[in-house]
């Protein structure tokens, strides 16, 4: 069949057509509005011999000048079972699928390599090169679901094939991306893509969505970008300790242990550490009041008076709610170290210890603040009663907990020497793991003591764990 016989036989069926070149573009001065369905016309474009157009193809104008719509569908891994059986077209790239009028509009990636061609758009047609007729059927109604495809139910995250409880969230994010994009005029394209969903939200929740992503900036997304980095441009960087090897700076570090084995000793005798090389501390009790407590252990400890500030169980804050306001804090002191005592008792009522995105959403928060302040943050646990469970899985709360921290440090009772704790590292990113004995010095203010700091090659993390679970806490192991 030649393009002339084409045209007519297009023009009997109330099609409108028009000449194109080899790049698909129309050679008629108007573009697509110039389709026409007279015979003198088209005998001018397409008649023999060649006219001086000489096209290379020819097009069929979409929607109300030829009564159909088209799916254009851009890959021929899209499933044709996906659409109701109408006239199909097989193109290079894909499939034309021809449906009565019905379409919201010429819109480019309604779905997944899928464009829609309706009034004021044109498909190329048969016997342009590389196009011919698939399935000559009877054109059927526009499908009103065809979002609900299972290929396109997958695609993420803005959709198509959004179901119901889902959809609000979805649209409001592809709209603010529309947005991110610099696109002003996106109330089509959100419009277009609700059509899409099952079933789509009303008119007036979608006007909403485009009213709130249009307050926001050009160039505004929901998401930041993901950036990369080629390792030559890694400039290579030196930990960095507040107190070497066990707090890492900046960073968030667990220390864990039964009850009464001098965890709380310990955060404060790094308290006096840190305070005597001039930086601030911030220690938050949710067990103890400042006066009767925290002041003589403090004074005890050797910390600079000057530079400790203490925030008491009746004043205790709630996380994650808190969290802002704990920055706030730090900024406002110029804190370096905070200590958080228990950290269970600082979860709000709304995030269960014991739940695992609660303890995650919480370390996380804690995790970002340090980076962002430059405060190293230790946050003590206190072990369950389930004596024969790996340490890592001992603390209170989520058994995943330990897993959110940067450095999992672990203190027991020396098991022959009175008044001394073994301090080992459970998990620890940064360093080799090692053990140090921590022996009481002389009485202080108030009974209590300072500390003096020794390593013990003897006790590893693999005998402390041997020991803790099947000797008890208080005898030394058989040596084989």
């Amino acid at each position: 069949m030649t393009l002339l016989e084409a045209a007519l036989e297009y023009a009997k069926r109330g099609w409108s057509v028009l000449p194109v070149a080899a790049d698909k573009t129309p050679l008629t001065p108007h573009g697509v509005k110039d389709a026409s369905k007279d015979p003198n016309v088209l005998l001018g474009w397409f008649g023999s011999p060649p006219t001086d157009l000489n096209p290379w193809g020819i097009a069929i104008a979409t929607g109300t000048p030829s009564g159909f719509d088209v799916l254009d569908l851009d890959s021929k891994s899209i499933p044709l079972s996906s659409f109701p059986s109408t006239h199909m077209i097989e193109t290079p790239q894909g499939f034309h699928l021809y449906f009565q009028l019905g379409a919201p509009g010429n819109k480019v990636g309604i779905l997944p390599d899928v464009d829609i061609r309706t009034t004021g758009g044109y498909v190329i047609a048969p016997p342009s090169p590389g196009y011919s007729v698939l399935s000559n059927r009877t054109i059927s109604p526009w499908p009103q679901l065809i979002g609900q495809a299972e290929w396109a139910l997958n695609q993420k995250p803005y959709g198509p094939g959004i179901p119901e409880g889902n959809r609000d969230d979805a649209l409001y994010k592809y709209a603010c991306w529309l947005r991110g994009q610099g696109i002003s005029d996106l109330a089509e394209l959100v419009k277009a893509r609700n059509w899409t969903y099952l079933p789509p939200l009303s008119e007036r929740e979608v006007q909403a969505k485009i009213t709130q992503a249009l307050k926001q900036p050009k160039g505004y997304s929901r998401y930041s970008p993901i950036k990369t980095i080629d390792l030559l441009n890694v400039k290579e960087e030196k930990l960095k300790w507040s107190i070497e090897p066990w707090l890492l700076d900046s960073c968030v570090t667990s220390l864990e242990g039964d009850g009464s084995v001098g965890k709380s000793l310990l955060a404060m005798h790094w308290c006096a550490i840190l305070s005597q090389r001039g930086r601030h501390c911030l220690y938050a009790s949710a067990e103890e009041i400042a006066s009767t407590m925290l002041r003589p252990r403090a004074l005890a400890s050797g910390v600079v008076p000057e530079l400790i500030s203490f925030i008491q169980k009746q004043d205790v804050f709630k996380l994650p709610d808190s969290l802002q306001a704990l920055e706030d804090a730090i900024t406002a002191k110029g804190t370096r170290f905070l200590v958080l005592d228990p950290l269970t008792s600082f979860f709000a009522a709304t995030h269960d210890m014991n739940n695992h995105q609660a303890c995650r959403t919480i370390v996380e928060g804690l995790n970002n603040m340090a980076e962002r302040t430059g405060c190293t943050i230790l946050v003590i646990r206190h072990w369950n009663k389930t004596v024969d469970a790996p340490l890592n899985a001992r603390g209170m709360g989520s058994k995943d907990l330990g897993n959110f921290v940067r450095s999992q440090l672990g203190v027991i009772r020396h098991p022959e020497k009175d008044k001394a704790f073994l301090l080992f590292g459970i998990k620890t990113n940064f360093a080799d793991p090692v053990t140090a004995v921590y022996d009481k010095g002389p009485s202080g203010n108030g009974g209590w003591h300072a500390f003096n700091e020794r390593l013990d090659a003897f006790w590893t993390r693999d005998r402390i764990e041997y020991h803790v679970q099947r000797k008890g806490r208080h005898s030394r192991p058989e040596e084989g």
